[in-house]
């Protein structure tokens, strides 16, 4: 799949109210879900079988960069799936993709939500970007 790149901004993804905001938002407009398992395939992903399970995967590949790469590293393993709203109301049971905050020390870290560290993109039918993250980084970005 051939994204077409568009202007995002960064977003907060602050407590569980934005998260299903943002859900609602993009179950409207989506036509694509990737899926990267930025450490390479791991069979046992929770969110890939419930993905496999409720969406038609139309492509996998292993990439070097997907939607908020900044460098290359080894390679992930990318899924693209047709999106289907049963994969919409399982996301709705994460907390969020994940939480980012600040230590007493002025430092950022990422809570893991139980989501993983699956990065995640939301494309519409004309394949542009409308919302991604960098999970594990705790970077999210939404189309203006």
């Amino acid at each position: 799949m051939e994204i077409r790149e568009n202007r995002c901004v960064p977003v907060e993804l602050s407590d569980h109210d934005r998260y299903l905001d943002l859900l609602n938002q993009l179950k409207e407009k989506t036509a694509y879900i990737m899926l990267v398992q930025v450490s390479g395939p791991d069979s046992g992903d929770p969110v890939v079988e419930q993905a496999e399970s409720c969406m038609r995967r139309l492509e996998r590949n292993t990439v070097q960069e997907w939607p908020g790469t900044v460098t290359l590293g080894r390679g992930g393993e990318q899924y693209v799936y047709a999106a289907a709203g049963a994969f919409f109301e399982y996301l709705k049971q994460f907390p969020s993709f994940f939480f980012r905050f600040q230590d007493s020390w002025g430092c950022c870290g990422v809570s893991d939500t139980g989501f993983g560290y699956d990065d995640i993109a939301f494309l519409d039918g004309e394949q542009r970007l409308l919302f991604y993250t960098t999970t594990h980084e705790g970077y999210a970005y939404l189309r203006e």
